[in-house]
């Protein structure tokens, strides 16, 4: 019996030994991979970096080309084109780039590691600073002015002509007070596969979409399944017919507060040296639909309310109207910040909060703006959307204006792809047609509250802008 007990004591330290071998064993392989993982990511941080900085500085360039691997050779020929792209790009904005800067941020768990190949995921946030050159422009001879000052005399619609001389003010106050140094921002998610020889690194593969008017790698391939609308904006994104029966006092949007936000919830500074996500700068206090459709109209609804746009509900259909409503569960503190976002569960919104299409529906049905197909005649605040019936509903997009230097050039603010102050003009949708087919949304600097008989005003609770760069 006591030989029996011995044995029995035996084996069982043995297995308690193997296990803690295996342990050990697993531990130093976490270890090693964790170890991997932040060599790649330093060699990324100073690759993008070094890719950027080479766009203003062409003597950077062999550095980084030189860090893609010999099997890599189309995306090499892209990225040395790209450099050319670039400059090309703002030279028709009538500019020239002097910095270019990239800081990443990796993807949680995403870094993956089999013998010598990794792939991770990166979001990455390209900062351009540029000098424009400033023309001597007459604001007063500008074409836009005078088809606007046109319209102002025939126009039979008594809402356009009383908002028309604010427009009209705007764009010669835009066209006179241009300014000559400008930042922009750029936000991209990249999907990139590495080789690794011993502790060094060379990129096999990246995939990414910088946005229609930019450039794409050769390693992309669009997902329709990933962009496509989300399936609880459907019953909303066509035009509905709404009897607006109910009036209500004269109202206002502040366009200024609303490009406040629109620049604060996607920040384009960072401290030198720290990387961010979009996710730092997205206001906590609303749900963040990238993953299931795009947060481009959510964004765009965002800056709208902040500009004083008040929300509706329908009582016969919470699909319709335009509201976000938290429930009184949002956050009031950044010391209330919940990394699990459970806070958001309870969450309902219009699909016209977050559909791009429904959300001009609603903009237009109740007189908040008139649609119009001019660039030139945009002024900031309004509203930029992608959603034709010749436009795939993957494709759809729609981003608010945030200045208009001149008639055939505006700057635009967006979420995913994530934008500051980035230039568009009518050449460059004219090129990618195919892509886009935008109308803008003139939103109206004053106008009457209208409303259906079935509508009501909404009054959210616990809606002030906590980021999550700003929480402990």
């Amino acid at each position: 019996m006591l030989k029996k007990s011995l044995r029995i004591t035996v084996a069982l330290i043995a297995i308690v030994l193997v296990l803690d071998l295996f342990n050990v064993s697993l531990s130093s392989e976490a270890k090693a991979d964790e170890g991997l993982k932040d060599s790649a990511v330093q060699f990324l941080s100073n690759f993008y970096e070094t890719r950027s900085e080479a766009i203003a500085n062409s003597r950077k360039a062999n550095t980084f080309l030189n860090d893609y691997s010999k099997d890599s050779t189309k995306l090499k020929v892209h990225e040395a084109s790209r450099i050319n792209f670039y400059h090309n790009w703002i030279k028709q904005f009538n500019g020239t780039i002097n910095e270019m800067h990239s800081y990443i941020y990796p993807i949680k768990y995403s870094f993956q590691i089999n013998n010598n190949k990794a792939s991770i995921e990166i979001y990455e946030w390209i900062t351009i600073k540029r000098t424009r050159k400033k023309k001597n422009i007459d604001a007063n001879s500008l074409p836009a002015v005078k088809k606007l000052e046109e319209l102002y005399k025939t126009t039979k619609n008594p809402l356009l002509k009383e908002n028309l001389p604010y427009r009209i003010e705007e764009l010669k106050k835009e066209a006179e007070n241009t300014p000559t140094n400008i930042t922009s921002g750029i936000g991209v998610y990249h999907t990139v596969v590495l080789l690794r020889n011993g502790n060094s690194w060379k990129i096999l593969k990246d995939s990414y979409n910088e946005g229609f008017d930019l450039t794409k790698s050769p390693d992309f391939k669009e997902s329709k399944k990933d962009r496509k609308v989300s399936a609880e904006h459907e019953p909303y994104l066509q035009a509905q017919a709404i009897h607006i029966t109910k009036f209500y006092p004269q109202s206002s949007y502040n366009h200024d507060s609303a490009l406040n936000y629109a620049d604060y919830c996607v920040d384009p500074s960072s401290p030198d040296g720290v990387p961010y996500t979009n996710d730092d700068f997205y206001n906590l206090n609303y749900k963040n639909f990238n993953s299931s459709g795009g947060d481009c109209a959510n964004y765009v609804s965002q800056c709208l309310y902040a500009g004083n746009e008040r929300m509706v509900k329908d009582s016969s259909n919470l699909y319709n109207g335009w509201y976000y409503d938290n429930n009184d569960t949002g956050i009031s503190d950044p010391s209330q910040y919940n990394s699990s976002c459970s806070w958001l569960n309870d969450d309902h919104y219009s699909n016209s909060w977050i559909g791009v299409g429904s959300l001009k529906t609603f903009l237009i049905s109740h007189n908040r703006g008139y649609e119009y197909s001019t660039l030139s005649y945009a002024v900031k605040g309004d509203v930029l959307e992608n959603a034709k019936s010749n436009v795939p509903e993957y494709q759809w997009h729609t981003m608010i204006v945030r200045s208009t230097p001149s008639g055939d050039l505006i700057f635009v603010d967006g979420h995913n792809n994530d934008r500051y102050n980035c230039p568009y003009s009518e050449s460059t949708l004219e090129r990618n047609a195919d892509y886009c087919n935008y109308s803008y949304v003139g939103m109206y600097h004053e106008y009457p509250l209208e409303l259906s008989n079935s509508e009501g005003f909404f009054y959210p609770l616990n809606f002030p802008v906590i980021r999550r760069i700003d929480c402990n």
